[in-house]
Parts: C-alpha cells; structure tokens; sequence
C-alpha cells in the first residue's frame, strides 16, 4: 500500500469521477485506475463499483475511507514535523547559566525565543561556570551563558552583554544616598565575595579592578550566589561588587551605588560546541547573535 495509492482512492471516494479524480491529482485517469486496483487487489476487496453510468462507494471503501484519510493527514504531518525539526522549529535546548544572567539577559533572550518559535522546549539549569563547563563537555547541555573563558578550541563564543560594576551596600551605610562612589575609597571596608572556585574569570575582574585602586579587599564572607550576597550585604556582612543588571532586584535592606573611575566591565559570553549543536540550539545561537547584534 503506497501513499499514491491512498490519495487516488480518496481523489475518486470524494469525486465519483475517474476522469475529475485524475485531473485533480495530474495524473492520466488510465494509471489512476491502475493504482486503484491494485490497491483493491492488495487488500484483497473491493473499494468502488463502477458502471457506465457512475461511481461509488462499496461498503467496504465507505469503511476503508476515514482511514485513507487519516493516514494521509499522518504522513502530511509527520512531514511537516520532520522539516520543522530540520530547520530548528522543533526540538529542545538545553541552556546553562549564571545566576547573574537570570536577573537581565536570561529573560531577554528566552521570551522573545519561546514565541517565535513555540514548540521548541527550552530546559534551563542555572550552574557555576565549571559546571557548565564540564556539563558542554559531557554534553548535559547544549549553551552554556558564562562569565569570560580561557579559550578553547574546539569550542566558540560571542559576548551577549557588557555592563558596567555597582557597588552594594546596606541601607543605613553612608554611601548608601550616594550619586556614585570611587573604590579607593573603600579600603577600609568589609566585603562579601562570590568563592573564586565557582567564577573564576569574574573572581579575577574584582581583584584587578581593586588592584588599580591600590589595595587588596578584605573579604570576610564568601557567597554562592547573588541572591546570598546581596541578602549578606542588607545585614550588615559587607560590601558587595556586582554587575549592574543586578540592581533591578527590590530589596528594602540594600542600595546600588554606580562605580566611578573603572573601565572595567561584566560581560556575559554564551558558548557552545558547534559540531555538537541540535538544529534546534543551533537556531537559539542564531537568534542570540542577531540579539546581541540589534542591542549592540
């Protein structure tokens, strides 16, 4: 039994016309009749009865009808997936993350994402940037969104955000009414401080910005996540120093303070295996480029 065959069948059950069914499917009525039979000789009854005069419907190809149909929609729409899937439209992506891109850029990219191309399930794991290192590695993921990385070959990346550094400190510091502040000012402070093991290349950012500023921060408490630090900060712990997508965040116990005097900037890359991509990930990378390249 062939697709043909079905479509014949459901041309001549619809038209009860031979010569109307063939004109429909562009096809000479003679290989149109052909077909049909041996379909009829294949199930071994008869679908239609012809005369002279007309055509129609045995009770066996009244029966056999819905089902012609059925299993033609299924093949269409099992087509439709299987471009769909080619070209990205359907399918999962795997995405890890650092905290910090869950506050500004994570929102930014996955809506828009999510409605231009619905039915594609995204998964999200917010992870350290050595989880999601080692999580590309063993292909637990298929994006991670890091802070900078030491380069590795057989891996690509491209900044999806640069901003500057804010200072965060608890409501009631002096600082706290501030328009901005220098860092050299903050010699004698306290600070809390995201473990170096967990963000390395942004560990390293801090201790040069502070370098510059001409002293070494006393970091009295070290904090896993930004949610922690800042929570840490509105006690009375430290000072924190984070990115300044994170002063979005409404807590009544701390201020955001902008940074003067520093070049530095916090930049989120997104990476990924090329040669390891799903259509469907390979479609978000795509979208993240022309993002990042509209925003730039």
């Amino acid at each position: 039994m062939e697709m043909h065959q079905l479509r014949y069948f459901v041309a001549v059950a619809e038209e009860l016309h031979f010569g109307r069914a063939a004109q429909r499917e562009n096809v000479s009525q003679p290989p149109l009749s052909l077909q049909i039979k041996k379909l009829e000789e294949e199930l071994g009854v008869l679908l239609l009865e012809r005369t002279k005069r007309r055509v129609r419907l045995t009770e066996a190809g009244a029966a056999f009808l819905p089902e012609a149909r059925s299993i033609l929609a299924t093949a269409k729409n099992a087509k439709h997936m299987a471009l769909q899937a080619h070209r990205g439209e359907i399918g999962q992506v795997r995405l890890g993350f650092v905290h910090s891109a869950s506050l500004g850029y994570l929102p930014q990219l996955v809506e828009p994402f999510r409605k231009a191309f619905p039915l594609v399930k995204i998964c999200l794991e917010e992870m350290t940037v050595t989880e999601q290192v080692e999580a590309l590695h063993d292909g637990s993921i298929d994006i991670g969104i890091v802070r900078p990385l030491v380069e590795m070959p057989e891996w690509e990346s491209f900044q999806v955000v640069r901003e500057g550094f804010t200072l965060v400190v608890p409501v009631t510091h002096a600082m706290a009414g501030q328009d901005s502040v220098d860092l050299r000012s903050l010699r004698d402070e306290n600070f809390v401080f995201t473990p170096e093991h967990r963000s390395p290349a942004f560990y390293s950012q801090l201790m040069r910005i502070f370098a510059k500023s001409g002293f070494v921060p006393k970091v009295v408490v070290e904090a896993n996540t930004v949610y922690t630090t800042i929570g840490l900060v509105g006690t009375g712990a430290g000072l924190g120093i984070l990115p300044e997508s994170v002063s979005c965040v409404q807590i009544p116990s701390v201020r955001f303070v902008p940074i003067r005097n520093t070049s530095e900037t916090a930049e989120l890359q997104m990476v990924y295996q090329p040669d390891r991509l799903t259509n469907s990930a390979r479609k978000m990378v795509d979208f993240a480029k022309a993002l990042a390249k509209h925003q730039a």
